[in-house]
């Protein structure tokens, strides 16, 4: 069976190359604590042991106990300033149990997977009990091969109340510390190393440490396994250059993504519990990726596929769960692959997104050739749909980034958590090894990689949907922006951004921020997002200046009225294109945007903003606009509307010249019409503009213009039935139609009704209350001509 067909990264063949060189599991030590039923322990001539281990039983320990020597070459020496503690030899200690050697054994096991040796080739042998008291300590050593075939030494620490006492363990470069003291009775803690790596244990501070050492033997028959810890310190350095090379340089792809042997659960998936080589990669790419400046984490990878099956590969069933057999595909047609369930958090946590896979990210090339699907689903043809298959596939994961680039990657998943992310590291404070990018930086990030709108992108079959920021991701960013304070990148984020992909819902959200922002940030952006967003959303363009000419800033109105009346010329200089829509050069005429109506809100708070600015000039420019352009902005309801508001709202504008011109434009369309009242048929004759010639249309067009016939009854087969009351339909004629369900043929039944005249009637009553509206908002030029409109208005209204 096939896998999942994946673009793998075919570039970082040095990466690869160095890991797949790590031949050998284990890492130079393994630590752990375990719930375990505790020993029953017994130590000549003290007596049995318990647990937790009293300060009395310390002391009687302490009393039979010699002081612990070390070694320097040949000799054996005794020096408290090297090595302050109380040993006791093995043979005077009892441990027994059957609990007790199930525990242990696991206890090895861990220690042997740790170790990358075979489970069935280690052994442990016990060699002391160790006592330390307060301010006892071990400075740094190596131990000796004690025995034949010993390779590493096991440190269990046994229940005892105190404080300190770590072990800190070295190779080569690296270096851990253990923290293995317990005082739970059910809890042990162990802590095993390679015979030759550095090590020292650190005074205790308070109470006592009590642990038996045991040295860990190769049983014979495993001689071939490697008697020391692994040294991957050329790999680490490779890798580390490397990865540096790809920080430093930006290069493509964001992120690398290495797919691991084994399957984990999500609470299994982490660096402390890969297992075998998943483990020795993990160590070392952490160590490499922590020189470089990157970051490490693990996750699940997941993967849906849904498929066309071949013909007859199917059993004729609803639906069938697979799992593990293989079902023949013609082709993939939809595909989903995402990171998630996250492990191993730092800053980020948990709190990381589905983060999507993308091309030439997946490490090592192949490794999901061969992979069996966990789930298969099956669904047989059903309706206009046919057969599809379900697969689905999870593997785990190590993925890696450069810190710097952190965010970028964390948007690919979500913006809105790339945002937290970036608000984290700022709350961090000035720039570091751990926050190595500044905050003009973090938002630059933010801003390349801030999601298109659907509108703005072509979907493929195979592209992850898009996930559209809404006004809350708008809000949170310009929240970091006042935040970092950086004017060219809030500039390039309101004209790049919030410019392209405005929408009404953003007004809330932007208008705080433009009220606090600098004029010169405003004089940036106002003009351009008007001439940008008028042709869109004239509304909430108009809308949002006039709310910020209400609201000026504390620097004082003064400084912000230059900036609105750029953004008003500029409103004002795009107001063509929303009433007569441009297509970009190469669109398909589908792509055309559809042509603004204004309503009268609309055309309120455009000459509002533009008297308020003394514009003038621009006024009589979208008044002459708005008479050009009948169909998008109504002379019979729009402008009465608007007018009449705007006589109670803006003192002094009905003197204007845009005011009268549109007062006087608005009467002409309503006397023109309406001037005098509909007058009612005399007889049963309508109109009859019916486009077909045929037969019974012909005789439909004779019913219509019979001014005595009132009814027509058509008996005819039911197509010449349904073409009748097409015709009907479509020429919108005045008759209304039912079929009668009786003989053969059924009859059609058409009945002249007054629908024209009834809507003539009902269109002159509201022509009516707008010449109203006009009388009483009448242009105050003072000119003749205005006082004959408004009389031929008044003369046109119907006596009471």
């Amino acid at each position: 069976m096939n896998g999942p067909q994946i673009e793998y990264n075919h570039e970082q063949v040095h990466l690869e190359s160095a890991l797949e060189t790590i031949d050998r599991p284990g890492d130079y030590f393994v630590a752990g604590r375990v719930e375990a039923a505790m020993p029953r322990m017994s130590v000549r001539p003290v007596g049995s042991i318990a647990f937790p281990i009293l300060e009395a039983q310390v002391r009687s320990l302490v009393g039979v106990a010699e002081r612990a020597p070390y070694g320097r070459g040949p000799d054996t020496i005794l020096d408290p300033s090297v090595r302050d503690c109380w040993q006791i030899d093995a043979n005077r200690v009892q441990l027994s149990g059957t609990s007790w050697r199930k525990a242990f054994r696991s206890v090895l096991e861990s220690v042997a997977d740790g170790l990358g040796c075979p489970r069935d080739g280690l052994s442990a042998q016990l060699y002391k009990l160790l006592v330390y008291e307060q301010g006892g300590f071990f400075s740094e050593h190596r131990d000796t091969e004690k025995v034949d075939g010993m390779i590493a030494t096991l440190v269990v620490s046994l229940p005892t109340a105190g404080e300190g006492g770590e072990i800190v363990i070295r190779h080569i470069d690296r270096e851990a510390t253990v923290d293995l003291q317990v005082d739970e009775p059910d809890e042990l803690a162990y802590a095993a190393f390679y015979a030759d790596c550095v090590h020292r244990t650190m005074p205790v501070e308070s109470g006592h440490r009590v642990s038996l050492v045991f040295n860990v033997i190769m049983n014979p028959g495993h001689r071939s396994a490697p008697p020391g810890p692994p040294d991957y310190s050329g790999q680490i350095n490779e890798i580390s250059e490397v990865l540096s090379e790809w920080s430093d340089t930006w290069q493509r792809p964001r992120k690398l993504v290495w797919l691991l042997d084994h399957q984990y659960s999500q609470v299994g998936l982490s660096r402390g519990t890969l297992k075998g080589l998943d483990d020795t990669v993990g160590q070392v790419l952490a160590s490499a990726a922590d020189r470089s400046g990157c970051v490490l984490h693990s996750a699940t990878l997941s993967i849906r596929e849904t498929c066309l099956p071949e013909d007859g590969s199917y059993e004729r069933v609803r639906r069938i769960d697979y799992t593990g057999r293989s079902v023949p595909i013609e082709e993939v047609y939809d595909f989903e692959c995402t990171l998630e369930s996250w492990a191993e958090p730092d800053l980020t946590g948990s709190e990381l997104p589905e983060i999507p896979l993308l091309d030439e990210e997946a490490l090592p090339t192949g490794a999901l050739d061969d992979v069996e699907p966990d789930e298969q689903i099956l669904f047989e043809a059903s309706g206009n749909e046919g057969a599809s298959l379900e697969r689905s596939y999870r593997m785990a994961a190590l993925v890696l980034w450069p810190r710097s680039r952190e965010v970028s990657v964390i948007a690919d998943g979500s913006i809105d958590a790339a945002i937290r992310y970036a608000k984290r590291m700022l709350a961090r404070g000035q720039t570091t090894r751990a926050t190595p990018i500044t905050g003009a930086e973090l938002v630059s990030q933010l801003i390349d990689c801030w999601p298109k709108k659907r509108s703005q992108v072509y979907a493929s079959a195979f592209s992850r949907p898009v996930s559209e920021p809404g006004a809350r991701s708008l809000a949170s960013m310009l929240g970091l922006l006042s935040r970092v304070s950086v004017q060219e990148q809030t500039v390039r984020f309101l004209c790049e951004v919030v410019a392209k992909q405005y929408d009404a819902k953003m007004n809330e959200a932007l208008l705080p921020f433009l009220r606090a922002a600098k004029p010169s940030t405003l004089a940036e952006f106002l003009p351009a997002f008007m001439q940008v967003n008028v042709p869109l959303h004239p509304g909430h363009a108009f809308a949002l200046v006039n709310e910020l000419g209400a609201s000026p800033p504390r620097r004082g109105r003064s400084d912000l009225e230059p900036v609105l009346r750029a953004a008003m010329r500029a409103a004002v200089q795009a107001l063509p294109e929303a009433f007569s829509p441009v297509l970009a050069e190469g669109e398909p005429e589908w792509r055309r945007p559809k042509p603004q109506t204004l309503d009268a809100d609309i055309v309120c708070d455009l000459f509002t903003a533009s008297h308020n600015l003394a514009l003038d000039s621009e006024a009589d420019r979208a008044s002459a606009l708005i008479a050009h352009y009948p169909k998008q902005v109504d002379p019979f309801r729009t402008i009465p509307k608007a007018l009449s508001k705007l006589c109670q709202t803006v003192p002094g504008f009905s003197k204007s010249p845009a005011f009268v011109s549109m007062w006087h434009y608005s009467s002409r369309c309503l006397l023109e019409r309406s001037a005098t009242p509909p007058e009612a048929p005399t007889d049963e004759r309508i109109e009859a503009p019916i486009a077909c010639a045929c037969m019974h249309c012909e005789e439909l067009k004779a019913f219509c213009l019979d001014r005595d016939a009132k009814t027509k009854r058509f008996r005819a087969a039911q197509h010449v039935r349904d073409h009748l009351a097409g015709s009907i339909v479509r020429a919108r004629l005045d008759i209304d139609y039912r079929t009668e369900s009786y003989g053969r043929p059924y009859t059609l039944v058409c009945e002249k009704v007054p629908k024209s005249y009834r809507r003539r009637v009902a269109l002159h009553s509201g022509d009516m209350d707008h010449m109203r509206m006009l009388t009483q908002a009448a242009a105050a030029d003072g000119t003749p001509e205005t006082s004959q409109a408004v009389a031929r208005l008044n003369a046109a209204l119907p006596r009471n």
